[in-house]
C-alpha cells in the first residue's frame, strides 16, 4: 500500500506508511464489524454488496486516475480506497473464511478447507505481487490496476450469484445435504 502512494502519487515514504495505517484501521474496525453482523444477513447478499462497493469504488478510482492529474486525484484515491477496504473487510474478507470452513464435506472438511485456505493466501500473495507489476505496466499510473482489479470485482457478482451457496443459519449437515441435492 505504501508504494501505491509512493510511486503513484509522489508522496513521501513517512506520509504514505501514514496512509496505509489509516486504511488499516479501517480494515480492522470494519472487520469486527463484520463479524457482528455476518450471522444477521445473508451471507450472499453481504458478498454481493462487498462487491458492488468495490467494484464501483475501483471503478471509480481508474477512471479518475486516467482523467485527472495526479495532485487532483491523492485525496480522493485515500478515500476511496478506504470505501473499496470498507467493501471489502464487510463481506469478502471474512465471509470467505466462513465458507471455506462450510462448504465441504466432513469427509473432506480438513484437506478442502486447507486447499481452500493456501488458495486465498495464494490469491493475496498474487494480488499483492502483481499490483506494482501492474502500476508499472500503467506507467504509474494507478487507474490501469484498479481497472483490472474492477473487472474482477464485477465478475465476483456473477461468482456469488452462481455458484456461492447460502449457509447463513444452516448446520453444516444441511449445507452438505443442499450442497449434494445441488449436483
Amino acid at each position: 500500500m505504501p508504494q501505491v502512494f509512493i510511486k503513484g502519487f509522489g508522496f513521501a515514504e513517512s506520509s504514505a506508511i501514514w496512509i496505509s495505517v489509516g486504511i488499516g484501521i479501517v480494515n480492522f474496525v470494519v472487520t469486527i464489524l463484520a463479524t457482528a453482523i455476518m450471522d444477521k444477513f445473508d451471507r450472499k447478499k453481504l458478498l454481493t454488496f462487498g462487491s458492488v462497493v468495490m467494484a464501483v469504488s475501483l471503478g471509480i478510482l481508474a477512471v479518475m486516475n486516467f482523467t485527472m492529474s495526479i495532485h487532483a486525484t491523492a485525496i480522493p484515491t485515500m478515500i476511496l480506497i478506504g470505501i473499496y477496504i470498507f467493501g471489502f473487510a464487510i463481506s469478502w474478507g471474512p465471509i470467505a473464511w466462513v465458507l471455506i470452513g462450510e462448504i465441504f464435506p466432513l469427509s473432506v472438511r480438513g484437506i478442502g478447507s486447507s486447499i481452500g485456505s493456501a488458495a486465498n493466501w495464494i490469491g493475496n500473495f498474487l494480488v499483492s505481487q502483481f499490483f506494482l507489476v501492474l502500476l508499472d505496466a500503467f506507467h504509474n499510473n494507478v487507474g490501469g490496476p484498479f481497472a483490472i482489479f474492477a473487472v474482477f470485482a464485477v465478475l465476483s457478482l456473477f461468482f456469488v450469484h452462481f455458484l456461492v451457496p447460502e449457509t447463513r443459519g444452516k448446520s453444516l449437515e444441511q449445507i452438505e445435504m443442499d450442497l449434494r441435492h445441488d449436483n
